[in-house]
């Protein structure tokens, strides 16, 4: 790689890793005012002084509030999607299993902000809309019970894809209700057990 070549990879690294910082730095100014005055109480110039940026700065980053607690959620994701990635080639229930278990120990871990993740969703009718039908999650679930052996068919997969999301939604409800005083974990762990026998051997 030419000097003008590398020159240009790292200036591009900065950037991204700037990019990067500036969104955490906003994400955690915006969180800490949602969870001092409610989500419906904060405003986007707010966090741009919390977050000591201006408010062109957050516009750039985040369309608006609902957009900043959907990156608090993506990280969910992102746990869910490097466990799948790390137990490529394994029995599919057991990639379900342990993908369930790394998030909730993950939401577990974060648990003051997931709860204001879902305090917002009572005052944001695109962040209820988003936590009731996930895509991002239903292609996960499916893309993992379709590739299960022995092949399963098209009912049987979304019964057992359905079966997961109903009980984790379940399960969340609960949690958000004790005011996060029960571990996801745990009763996940519980949600595991009992689905176990749905898997075809």
């Amino acid at each position: 790689m030419c000097q003008v070549s590398r020159y240009a990879a790292r200036v591009t690294d900065l950037r991204t890793q700037r990019h990067a910082q500036t969104k955490a730095a906003i994400v955690d100014a915006a969180l800490r005012l949602f969870r001092a005055h409610g989500f419906g109480a904060v405003t986007m110039e707010q966090i741009a002084e919390a977050s000591g940026v201006s408010r062109r700065t957050v516009y750039r980053r985040f369309a608006g509030k609902d957009d900043i607690i959907l990156e608090l959620v993506g990280g969910w994701v992102t746990v869910w999607d490097e466990c799948a990635a790390a137990m490529e080639g394994e029995p599919a229930g057991a990639v379900v299993e342990a993908c369930c278990r790394a998030v909730a120990e993950y939401i577990d871990a974060t648990r003051e902000d997931v709860l204001v993740a879902y305090g917002a969703l009572a005052d944001s009718p695109v962040l209820a809309v988003a936590a009731t039908a996930n895509e991002a999650w239903i292609r996960r679930f499916a893309s993992l019970v379709t590739g299960a052996e022995p092949a399963l068919d098209d009912t049987e997969a979304d019964v057992i894809a359905g079966a997961y999301m109903g009980a984790i939604d379940a399960v969340m409800r609960r949690w958000a209700a004790s005011g996060g005083g029960l571990s996801v974990a745990a009763m996940i762990d519980v949600v595991i057990t009992r689905l176990r026998p749905i898997w075809p051997t």
